[in-house]
């Protein structure tokens, strides 16, 4: 089955709900320093003791070279948070992200721009 960006659920609207389903949760980003690319860990915790405590819920990488778009280092920050929302479990439909198929080759169509 071919992958449809229309079921996609974007980062903004999980972290909304995460928000929602836990009023004391914590979302943390970590940028890991690099020569040539953007890397971020994304951490997603409970409440304010999970953070303290360093029991995140869960975490997530995301990647994207330094200089391959204006918003680089923002794309990569936020594809982090989407795949650890993704770990614990808020991850729509589909756990891709718009970022990330943006890198599969697909000659025939543009799924970004469509």
């Amino acid at each position: 089955m071919a992958w449809n960006p229309n079921d996609y659920e974007m980062v903004e609207v999980r972290i909304r709900k995460f928000l929602e389903q836990h009023e004391d949760g914590r979302i943390w980003t970590e940028l890991i320093p690099d020569k040539n690319e953007w890397i971020f860990k994304g951490f997603v915790y409970l409440n304010v003791g999970d953070q303290a405590a360093d029991l995140p819920k869960g975490s997530g990488y995301a990647t994207e070279k330094k200089g391959s778009s204006p918003f680089a280092a923002e794309v990569a920050e936020t594809s982090a948070i989407g795949r650890a929302l993704a770990n614990m479990g808020l991850h729509g439909n589909k756990r891709a992200s718009r970022e990330e198929m943006r890198k599969v080759p697909n000659p025939t169509r543009d799924f970004i721009t469509e």
